[in-house]
């Protein structure tokens, strides 16, 4: 092995060996701290010393050694048999007497003074004829009559061609220090302490990694990790060797590294090594005064050991250098004594009121409290684990206080939380917790926020009538609500009242509607009393610049999520689908690296209903199975309408009816058509019975839609516009007076703004009127569609207008109409079923070249501002997305927008040429 940084010591060494050669003995002692290299720097001098012609002596000291007297120089003695039988016959003889001994009334430490002098005598004649090298690694580790004999030695070397070379760890218990001292008071013993290795000298040990990475920045980070310490950095070696040019940025700690950290661990001392697991054990709380209580050793023994271990690499200023370092250290100790050592910490850091969290840790660990305080303790842990991220400590602080609580109201509390956080993660193993919760809910040992959490759990897995029955004992409580009922109703009241409307309605008249008879815990919170307004059906003017506050205000978690829901919903409602869909994106962002998968399918789902209303079907598809693989089927509860209405949708939309039906096959949770999503869910059903021509059972479901809607007094069709939908079906069934009847109703319900369902009901009307008459309705529909970008039913009205022109006789404007229906399928994905709503005589192919173009000395005349804006939007990006990145207002990029448009005489953003994504990326 090539020595790194040891040339200096190593010609030392060379020197004093040449000095002995001369006749002039010498004794030298390396020192240093543990595995730093001082090993492998005597092995290659004794080499050096064999090639020279000396007679070399070596031996390792371990720790078997100090219970085996004379081991150590019965090691060394053997060496020299070939060279001289006589001194093998005095170490046997003096072996044999310090072993009678050892048991005895004489001090077995004591060494005859005849054996010494005979040892001595035989050395310094076999001198004479080549000088003798002594080595002895880990002195630290040797018997004491070895210690004393190789002492007597020492002090005879400088009369004879004799050279001792010792090795001693820096952390040697003070009885090994004393002969530390012994040694350096002789005049002819000289010290070599050796150094971690420098930034330099790591990179050189690491030249396998430095010659595809920066030498520097691998040093650096190397000396962050071992502190010099060679022992660590070759366990990076290993750990990075084989990576090559595959290799990240930063170095790699694996198993080579946690090897080397034991492997050093295990050379040091034993007060070391125990204040070592002491100091992984505590973690941050690593204090020396606090050490020592834990292990019940003196502080100074402690202060002594931590600076052993930061001499080693081992310890940096704040503790072990990687955690990696501090598992594989705990993984030292016995499981028996690391649970002792565990209670006993978390008694240690309660008494010194340490942070809740940090006391949890340890009493998690230890597995079994048993004093009083430790409840509070776990139950505080978990809320700030949870805060900070760390599930599966949350889990374990809450089920070990499950175990340990006696009071019901308490256990029942700690039980609501531990179900809710295991319902983000999982609701179907959340649902075990159902029952006892439900008892304690009927016992009255849960209210306010536990209370809303355990009926959202009813709803959710579809137990509608218990759910109904906690509600009704709710509502019939005396007297105004107040305390923790009020927080309840507040906390319920969204998801109610988006979801389950008909529960929701028994809240109506429980909720104030004045604030200032609201408790000041619920007006406290903007997401207990802010959805008021969005509890309802119809969206007002104000209703998109509300739901945008609430969603800027609310993390997801179990009780905000009703307020999410009807959030975004009623954005939707507004047609506001590029909002809504921007929103689910930021939360969804909130939740990277968050493990609540029940969440992020739930705003997965919603994300892919979304963009199904935008027309990009393959997307919407896409997003919705996405929303699936994060949940299994049988944890969403009457959650699982969401995406399955979708995939029917698309599915239907595509011309993949099979997918469709297959869909239709899927189980549905009990309770589900007393939701809002089994209301999805029909229409959905009614939509695949529509395009397989079962024209009977799509009338059936959309009706039943109605019935639903009028029943929770939410018939607007910016809700579901369910008559545009059965006045197809009315229409195939030859009934179109009735559907005539239906669509206009649904245009008397109509607000301003409503695009999509005004477009949809005039699509459907011009069905309903002479081909003559046509023409104008469909027109107007489109307008609607633009409005909102909803890119399939474009195609949809074009294939109607196609059909139009042909009854009429204008085949030129039939095949231009044919053409953009192909030209907004295709972006969609709908060619298949708008290819067979065209007329059977129009087959017009669309190739590249007939997507809408864009001359190029018309882009030229755009300002920077808006070829940024312009850039970014044909990109993709939406309107806050691009407010985001350019820092100005949502308005300021609406208005670019639009004069983009009239200059590139566009009319969306899908029509922007794509050369314009170049100019995205560049800043004014």
């Amino acid at each position: 092995m090539t020595l790194i940084e040891r040339t200096d010591e190593m010609n030392s060494l060379i020197g004093e060996l040449c000095s002995t050669t001369g006749g002039d003995g010498r004794v030298v002692l390396v020192s240093g701290p543990t595995a730093v290299g001082k090993t492998e720097l005597v092995q290659a001098f004794a080499r050096a010393a064999g090639e020279r012609g000396a007679v070399l002596l070596s031996a390792t000291a371990t720790r078997g050694h100090r219970d085996r007297p004379l081991g150590l120089v019965a090691q060394l003695m053997r060496q020299a048999e070939p060279h001289s039988a006589q001194l093998r016959q005095l170490t046997e003889n003096a072996v044999l007497t310090a072993t009678l001994h050892m048991h005895g009334a004489d001090d077995a430490h004591h060494v005859r003074p005849a054996v010494l002098h005979g040892l001595w005598t035989e050395l310094a004649t076999l001198a004479r004829a080549r000088p003798i090298v002594v080595v002895v690694d880990d002195l630290q580790y040797a018997d004491v009559p070895s210690l004393t004999t190789l002492l007597f030695l020492a002090r005879r070397a400088s009369t004879g061609r004799v050279m001792l070379v010792f090795t001693l760890s820096a952390d040697a218990d003070p009885g090994r220090s004393a002969l530390r001292g012994e040694l350096l008071r002789l005049p002819h013993c000289r010290r070599l302490r050796l150094a971690p290795l420098s930034r330099a000298g790591l990179a050189a040990l690491l030249g396998e990694v430095s010659a595809v990475r920066e030498p520097p920045a691998v040093a650096a980070e190397a000396h962050a990790l071992t502190g010099g310490n060679p022992l660590l950095a070759r366990g990076l070696l290993v750990d990075n060797r084989r990576l090559g040019a595959e290799a990240g940025p930063g170095l790699v700690v694996g198993d080579g590294f946690t090897r080397a950290v034991v492997s050093c661990l295990h050379r040091t001392d034993g007060i070391v090594r125990r204040v070592g697991q002491g100091v992984a054990l505590l973690g941050d709380d690593g204090d020396p005064a606090l050490v020592a209580d834990l292990l019940d050793v003196h502080p100074v023994l402690v202060d002594e050991a931590m600076t052993a271990l930061r001499a080693a690499g081992l310890l940096g200023p704040g503790g072990f250098r990687h955690p990696r370092a501090r598992a594989a250290v705990l993984e030292t100790l016995d499981p028996d004594d690391l649970v002792n050592l565990h209670a006993r910490a978390a008694v240690l850091r309660h008494r010194q009121g340490g942070p809740p969290l940090a006391v949890a840790r340890h009493l998690v660990a230890a597995g079994h409290p048993s004093a009083g305080w430790t409840i509070g303790v776990l139950t505080d842990g978990a809320e700030q684990a949870l805060a900070q991220g760390e599930l599966d400590l949350a889990l374990s602080c809450l089920r070990l206080a499950d175990d340990q609580c006696s009071d019901a109201r308490q256990r029942a509390a700690i039980r609501t939380t531990l179900a809710a956080i295991e319902w983000r993660i999982d609701p179907g193993t959340a649902s075990r917790h159902l029952p006892d919760l439900v008892d304690a809910l009927r016992q009255g040992l849960i209210s306010g926020r536990h209370e809303a959490i355990v009926i959202e759990f009813l709803l959710w897995s579809g137990q509608i009538d218990t759910a109904r029955a906690a509600l009704t004992r709710l509502v019939e409580r005396p007297g105004p609500p107040t305390g923790e009922a009020a927080v309840t109703i507040a906390a319920l009241r969204p998801w109610l009242g988006h979801a389950f409307p008909e529960l929701g309605q028994l809240l109506e008249s429980r909720q104030p509607r004045s604030a200032a008879l609201r408790p000041p815990r619920v007006l406290a919170d903007p997401t207990l009393h802010g959805v008021d307004a969005l509890a309802g059906a119809a969206p007002r003017g104000d209703d998109v610049a509300r739901s945008e506050q609430l969603l800027a205000k609310c993390d997801p978690d179990e009780l905000t999520l009703g307020t999410i829901v009807t959030s975004l919903a009623a954005l939707m409602y507004a047609d506001e689908l590029e909002k809504a869909g921007s929103w689910c994106d930021r939360l969804l962002r909130a939740l990277d690296g968050r493990r609540a998968p029940m969440w992020q399918a739930l705003l997965t789902a919603m994300r892919a209903g979304i963009v199904g209303r935008q027309g990009d079907l393959r997307e919407s598809q896409r997003q919705a199975r996405d929303a699936l693989k994060l949940l299994p089927a049988a944890s969403w509860g009457v959650a699982l309408a969401i995406p399955i209405a979708t995939l029917i949708l698309t599915a239907v939309g595509l011309g993949n009816l099979e997918d469709a039906a297959a869909c239709l096959g899927v189980a549905m949770p009990p309770g589900l058509f007393q939701t809002s999503f089994g209301l999805t869910y029909l229409h959905a059903r009614g939509r695949y019975h529509l395009a397989a021509r079962d024209f009977p059972a799509a009338l059936a479901d959309f009706e039943r839609c109605g019935e639903m809607l009028r029943r929770w007094d939410r018939d607007q069709p910016a809700v579901l516009p369910w008559r545009s939908d059965a006045a197809l079906a009315l229409l195939a069934l030859d009934r179109p007076e009735r559907a005539r009847e239906l669509l206009r109703e649904q245009l008397d319900l109509l607000a301003p703004g409503q695009h999509r369902a005004r477009g949809l009901t005039l699509r459907v009307l011009a069905g309903t009127v002479a081909p003559a008459e046509r023409p104008a309705l469909l027109h107007d529909a489109l307008t609607h569609f633009e409005a909102c970008s909803d890119r399939l039913n474009l195609a949809l009205v074009f294939a109607d207008i196609s059909r139009t022109q042909e009854l009429l006789g204008a085949r030129p404007q039939a095949e231009a109409a044919a053409r953009q229906a192909q030209l907004w399928a295709r972006e969609c994905g709908a060619e298949a079923s708008v290819r067979r709503l065209l007329p059977a005589t129009v087959r017009v192919d669309v190739t590249e070249e007939a997507l809408p173009t864009v001359p190029d000395e018309w882009v030229t005349d755009l300002s920077d501002a808006e070829r940024r804006v312009a850039g970014l939007a044909a990109s993709g990006h939406t309107n806050r997305e691009i407010a985001d990145q350019l820092f100005v207002t949502i308005s300021t990029v609406e208005q670019h927008l639009t004069r983009v448009y009239r200059k590139l005489n566009v009319r969306r953003r899908t029509d922007l040429p794509w050369e314009l994504q170049t100019e995205g990326g560049r800043r004014g």
